[in-house]
C-alpha cells in the first residue's frame, strides 16, 4: 500500500520562490554584490586519495556564508536548497580553492527571509563545483513544509535501504546539502554491496569505484517531505 505524505505547514519550495507576489519582495541592500575566499584544502576535506570529498565543498561554501551573514549582522545560515550543482573536478590536498559567492536573491515575506546565492569553487587547474543554493538565518521562525503532496520520486533499479538514524549529527533545523550529498554516498555504497564489497572490488579485481562527476544536481528538502518515513 501506498503511504500517505505527512501533513506540514506550508514551505516555499525552489521554484515556488519565484511565484511570490512582488509586493512579498524587498530586495536586499547586498543584493548583486559579489563575495570571494580563499581556503587551504587540508587532509580532513579529503579521501584516501588525496582529493576534496564532492560533499565537502558545501562546507567551504557554508563557510563563506557564514562570513557574509556576520558581516550583515546575522545568525548561522542554514543551506536549504541546491540547484543546477555541477561537479566538474576535484580539488587535491595542499590545493587553494576559491570560493565566490553572489546574492541574486532575497525574500523578505514572512519569517524565515530567503536568499539566493549562486556560488562556485575552483582551483587554478580550473571550476570544482558551483551550484545556487537557498539560504535561511537559523533561529528566525520556523522553517515550513509543503503540504501538498509531491510527485512520486523517480523509480530506480531495486537495491538495499539506507537508513539514517534521528541520533546521528546533522544540520538543525533541517538536513543540509552538505548532509544529503554524504547520505547520497552512504547509499551508493550500500547499493553497490556495502563497504566490504568495495574493498574487495578493489583488492582481488583491481576496480576502484568513485564518484568523478556529477551534472545538475538538486536538492530541495521540501520534496524529500513526503516520502520521508520513520522508524
Amino acid at each position: 500500500p501506498q503511504r500517505k505524505p505527512r501533513k506540514h505547514s506550508w514551505r516555499p519550495s525552489l521554484n515556488q520562490t519565484w511565484k511570490l507576489a512582488p509586493a512579498a519582495m524587498e530586495e536586499s541592500q547586498e543584493q548583486g554584490r559579489s563575495w570571494e575566499q580563499s581556503y587551504q584544502v587540508y587532509i580532513e576535506d579529503t579521501d584516501c586519495f588525496q582529493v576534496v570529498f564532492y560533499a565537502n565543498y558545501f562546507r567551504f561554501f557554508h563557510r563563506l556564508l557564514a562570513q557574509i551573514f556576520v558581516e550583515a549582522g546575522m545568525g548561522r545560515p542554514v543551506i536549504v536548497g541546491i540547484e543546477s550543482g555541477k561537479y566538474a573536478q576535484a580539488a587535491r590536498l595542499g590545493d587553494t580553492l576559491s570560493v565566490t559567492a553572489q546574492e541574486v536573491l532575497s525574500i523578505s515575506s514572512q519569517p524565515p527571509d530567503l536568499h539566493r546565492f549562486s556560488m562556485a569553487s575552483q582551483t587554478d587547474n580550473g571550476p570544482c563545483v558551483s551550484a545556487e543554493v537557498l539560504v535561511i538565518e537559523d533561529g528566525r521562525g520556523m522553517v515550513p513544509w509543503p503540504a501538498v503532496a509531491w510527485p512520486p520520486a523517480l523509480k530506480s533499479p531495486p537495491g538495499p535501504t539506507t537508513y539514517i538514524s534521528s541520533f546521528e549529527e546533522f544540520a538543525r533545523p533541517v538536513p543540509s546539502g552538505h548532509d544529503v550529498l554524504r547520505w547520497f554516498e552512504r547509499a551508493r555504497t550500500n547499493f553497490l554491496g556495502g563497504p566490504d564489497q568495495l574493498e574487495k572490488l578493489q583488492t582481488e579485481m583491481g576496480v576502484l569505484v568513485v564518484v568523478a562527476r556529477l551534472d545538475d544536481f538538486v536538492f530541495d528538502i521540501g520534496a524529500a517531505g513526503a516520502t520521508i518515513s520513520e522508524r
